[in-house]
């Protein structure tokens, strides 16, 4: 999804959360351009990431979930940089997995900030198990290289959401999403 710069209105962009359109295809419309959803929202951050969002409520449940973590108006030159290193991984392998991995982590720091997220976390994995990409192939030198890509992506996941696991009630149990093994499975 492409991020909105402060000076432009949406044209064919979509909303962070739901992915709904916030503008109508022009084939719809003719010439005129029109938007499908009314009120559209910017990151209340400043707008430095230039995200938006189809209604409050989308704004309210980004802001609620790995958004707050990992808006780059929030980040720190170290963790914007290990942000960029995991985008890059994400482009070169063509795998958008590593990218969603690293929210889905967000996400899940989020959960754990209240008093039953650590239960709730360890029900979804056993509800939703994944299979390791590092395994998914049987050539040993690819899968040498795979483990070398996570173990790099964890290395930038630590500097990016490490911090968001200091002020959790279980600081060690947080740190434990952020391990090759832990980002591999999802």
């Amino acid at each position: 999804l492409r991020h909105l710069p402060d000076d432009e209105e949406p044209t064919s962009l979509a909303c962070l959360t739901c992915v709904r359109p916030l503008r109508a295809p022009l084939a719809e419309w003719g010439n005129e351009c029109r938007p499908c959803a009314m009120g559209w929202r910017r990151c209340p951050n400043g707008g430095v990431c230039g995200a938006v969002f189809c209604s409050e409520e989308c704004l309210q449940q980004a802001m609620l979930g790995h958004h707050s973590l990992l808006c780059p108006a929030m980040l720190t030159a170290a963790q914007l940089e290990a942000q960029r290193a995991i985008q890059r991984h994400s482009s070169e392998w063509e795998n958008p997995r590593f990218t969603m991995a690293v929210e889905l982590t967000a996400t899940l720091l989020v959960v754990m900030r209240t008093a039953s997220g650590e239960c709730a976390l360890s029900e979804q994995d056993k509800r939703f198990p994944s299979a390791n990409w590092v395994d998914a192939v049987d050539d040993e030198a690819a899968r040498k290289e795979r483990i070398h890509v996570v173990e790099d992506i964890a290395e930038h996941v630590n500097v990016l959401l490490g911090p968001a696991c200091e002020d959790l009630p279980d600081p060690e149990a947080a740190h434990q999403l952020l391990t090759p093994r832990a980002l591999s499975h999802r």
